[in-house]
């Protein structure tokens, strides 16, 4: 509804869109949340049944061995510093931790037998990513055959006309106010809002947590995350992900892997250890000025 005061128009919100639009809303993002936990904890695998190959662990746990190393060089002496960069270095030209590549087979052995850890592992994936997408594009349907068109909140602050298209989707009115929040574009602004609801309900590391779904879609949310706690100071090899199922004869992950072992091997040789203060340098005149002057005051 609006109302006249001299020359501009006052647009006053009818009571029963509270009820009716916006309520509702809140209450069909919950249950969907809720229905999409669940729902992937009866399509996921039981714990147990996908076998793991220990020599991938060893693989990726080797490379993040080295990238911590060189990530806190400065809590361990030089001295030790320079041991594990040296057997590192050794370690990863010779291959040590890479896992043995198997033999080709020949034409007359039949197809190779397919790797059922990879099979499992890419159906589980294929489960959680169904798990999203169908609620998703469900409640898109119907926020937009019934909740479209209507004006839910307006925000206490001042916009330029650059937010109406983020703002007041599925609504056409070019003279509308900026500061003005369609129903779907209350939709999208609450969707990673509910996740403090859903960690609070069904505990952290829900299957409803909209922030790891944005962050597959968004290749540069992983970047972005990394930026935020400062962990791009320290270069990272690209390590592939393991057990995918892979055709006979490609062997994309063990190439993969071996250049980030070459990759993780340039790093280290690049760390100087020298340049690296070591935390613990003096340790024991500190301490000692320390307790002395602790003495002296008393």
């Amino acid at each position: 509804m609006a109302l006249y005061d001299g020359s501009k128009a006052v647009i006053v919100l009818d009571p029963a869109i509270r009820n009716w639009v916006l309520l509702p809303l809140m209450a069909i993002m919950l249950l969907v949340g809720l229905v999409r936990h669940y729902v992937t904890l009866l399509l996921a695998s039981p714990p147990g049944t996908a076998k793991v190959d220990y020599r991938d662990t060893r693989q990726t746990q080797a490379l993040m061995r080295s990238v911590n190393l060189r990530r806190h060089a400065r809590h361990l002496p030089p001295d030790a510093v320079r041991a594990r960069r040296s057997y590192f270095m050794d370690a990863f030209k010779a291959g040590k931790y890479l896992k043995a590549t198997p033999k080709p087979v020949s034409n007359d052995d039949g197809p190779a037998p397919p790797d059922m850890a990879g099979m499992e592992m890419a159906m589980d994936g294929m489960k959680k990513n169904m798990a999203m997408m169908v609620p998703q594009a469900l409640i898109m349907s119907f926020l937009s055959a019934f909740f479209s068109g209507f004006l839910l909140i307006q925000l206490p602050f001042p916009l330029t006309v650059r937010f109406k298209s983020m703002l007041q989707s599925g609504i056409l009115t070019p003279d509308l106010d900026a500061t003005w929040v369609s129903s779907l574009s209350m939709y999208f602004i609450s969707f990673l809002g509910m996740n403090p609801v859903f960690g609070l309900i069904l505990g952290q590391g829900n299957a409803a947590d909209n922030s790891r779904d944005m962050a597959a879609m968004n290749p540069l949310a992983a970047s972005a995350s990394a930026s935020a706690t400062g962990a791009t100071d320290i270069p990272m090899p690209e390590i592939p992900q393991q057990g995918m199922p892979m055709l006979p004869g490609m062997g994309g992950a063990d190439k993969g892997l071996e250049k980030a072992f070459m990759s993780e091997t340039e790093y280290l040789q690049l760390l100087d250890v020298d340049q690296v203060l070591w935390i613990g340098e003096g340790i024991e005149d500190r301490v000692t000025a320390l307790l002395t002057a602790r003495v002296q005051r008393r």
